[in-house]
Order: structure tokens, then sequence, then C-alpha cells
């Protein structure tokens, strides 16, 4: 079907027994003004009343079939939303090109008594029908039409807001309350548990509520746990990377060296300063010492010691000289 202007109409004529596939972009509305024709779209199927109405949904795939007996015409009109963008708010825009659309598909089949369809009909009555104002009347009884699957669609647009709202909350609670030890062994599954949703949305909340994705939120914890451990030094890398959350080893590798251009190994290396060893003292000034400390136990005082030492020198070399005195 090719694109027609907002509130503009149009016509066509289906030769007998042969098909005209819709698939339009805007809602479409068409009424049957000759012949006889049925509607197909999604296993269903549909005899359209002389002079009645057929409602196509946006993007919907609807096939009219012009009966064997005869040639079957149609006029319609297609409504642009983009067009009518100053008469509605954007939720209720967001409802009529989503959620309506699903609840009308494939079409709706209107008798020739119908409200909208009396308008079409007066509307193609006469040329001089065909004025802003009348136009106007059939996008007023359009949207009466579909008033009541509007309030539905509203109605459940504003659940899920209130259901969002509260999702958001819930996080908002989890993340301050809950230690980061906690959350990082957490998985996606077991978040959109907590805030009862599906993992896509719990995804998307996070990210608005955290500003990142829950995936790399999650293996920064993780990483800064590992770095934690390795300055500890005591485990080894395989049992660092199941304590920090990782259920292999090459996956963690594979993170870790993503995140800091090296291996586990190698950070630990050049971030664990280097262990001072104990100065010894020469064996010499160790036993001066313990033997000051020894004397000094006894009571005696290094000094006294060095005269007595002294003294019984000069005794001894006396000794030799008298000695060698009276051998010659």
């Amino acid at each position: 079907m090719k694109p027609t202007l907002n509130l503009s109409w149009f016509e066509m004529t289906v030769l007998s027994g042969t098909e005209w596939p819709l698939v339009p972009a805007d809602w479409v509305i068409l009424q049957l003004c000759k012949g006889s024709a049925y509607a197909f779209g999604n296993k269903v199927s549909k005899e359209l009343p002389a002079y009645g109405v057929v409602v196509c949904p946006p993007k919907s795939n609807v096939t009219m079939m012009a009966s064997v007996l005869g040639p079957a015409a149609f006029r319609g009109m297609a409504i642009q939303l983009s067009s009518l963008s100053g008469f509605m708010t954007a939720l209720e825009r967001q409802c009529l090109e989503n959620e309506v659309p699903r609840q009308c598909a494939p079409f709706l089949v209107l008798a020739a008594d119908h409200a909208l369809a009396q308008r079409l009909t007066h509307l193609f009555s006469h040329e001089n029908n065909l004025r802003l104002s009348s136009r106007l009347a059939v996008a007023q009884t359009f949207a009466e039409l579909l008033a009541p699957h509007m309030h539905e669609a509203l109605q459940q647009a504003r659940e899920r807001e209130k259901g969002q709202q509260s999702a958001k909350i819930r996080l908002r609670q989890f993340i301050s309350q809950m230690p980061e030890s906690e959350l990082a062994d957490l998985s996606l599954e077991q978040m959109a548990k907590l805030l009862h949703c599906c993992e896509r949305h719990a995804s998307r909340l996070f990210q608005e509520v955290c500003g990142t994705r829950f995936l790399a939120y999650i293996t920064e914890l993780r990483l800064k746990k590992s770095c934690h451990l390795l300055l500890q030094g005591r485990l080894k890398i395989i049992d660092l990377a199941l304590e920090s959350g990782y259920g292999s080893l090459a996956h963690f590798n594979y993170a870790f060296k993503k995140r800091f251009g090296m291996t586990p190994t190698r950070w630990r290396e050049r971030n664990t300063p280097p262990q001072r060893q104990p100065t010894r003292r020469k064996p010499l000034a160790m036993a001066a010492m313990t033997m000051s400390l020894l004397f000094c136990l006894l009571g005696v005082s290094v000094d006294n010691l060095a005269n007595q030492i002294n003294s019984n020198a000069a005794g001894i070399m006396e000794g030799r000289v008298v000695a060698n005195q009276r051998v010659f």
C-alpha cells in the first residue's frame, strides 16, 4: 500500500478473485462501498458487510480479497499519529503505536450502522463534504472507537511505571544496605528475583541507578577483592580466583589481565613491598657485648678488668726480665 497523507482519502478497486495486500505504516480506515470482499490476517478471516468498515493497525499484515462474483471497491483514510502530536501526550502516542495495535490486531470490522462507518459514508457522499471539519469529525469518531483500548493501555502503562518505580526503590535499598562483598557474589538472575522483575529490566534499572552495567560493576568489585587478597600473599592464584567469585582460573586471568594489563602473579610481584632482611652484627662485636654484659652481672666493671689485665701483664713482663738477668 502506498503511503498517504494524514486525514486524506483514497480509493482502490480490487478485481474479482484477486487480493490486495496491505502493510500500512499508519492507522488505516477502509470502507467497502461496492461489491463483496473478505479480510484476511494472522489466521483470521471475515466477510465484510456492505458499507462496513475495516480498521487496520500500523504494521498489520492484512489482505483484502474480492469475491469471484465481481470486483470490490474500497475508499479509505489514513491517520498519521506523527501529524497529531499537538493533540496527544507522549504516553498516549506510545500506547497508540504499541499497545493498542496489539489489542486490535489483526484488524477490526465494523458494521454499516457504526458511528465511524456513518461518518465515512457522509464524508464520501459528496466532494464538498471533504473539508477540514468533516475530516476532523472522522478523526474524533476514530478516537472514540479506540478510547476503551486506550484506557486499558494507559492503565497498564501506569502500572508498569509504578512497578518500575517500586523496583528502582528496592534496588537503591539493596545497594545502600548490602555489603559490597555480598553484592559481588550476586548474579543478574538473583538480582532480578530480588527486584521481582525480568533480567533485562533489572539490568536496565541497575544502569539507570548506578550509571554502569551490572556485569561491569560486579567485575570491578571482584577484581578489587582479588587485589586485596593478592597483597596478603597467602593464597594461591587458583584459590584466590575462587575466593573472588570466579568459577575458573582462565576466566579470572582473562578478566584481570584485561583490567590491569598484566597477570595476577606479575601484579603481586610489582605491588608487594620487598621483605627486609635482619641485619647481622659482627661476631667480635657480639662477643664483646656478651662479655661486657657478663662482667656487669658479676659486678666487675670493664675499666677495673682492663686495669687488672694490664697490671698482670706488667708483672709477667717483669718476671721475664728478672729471669733473663739471672741467666746472664
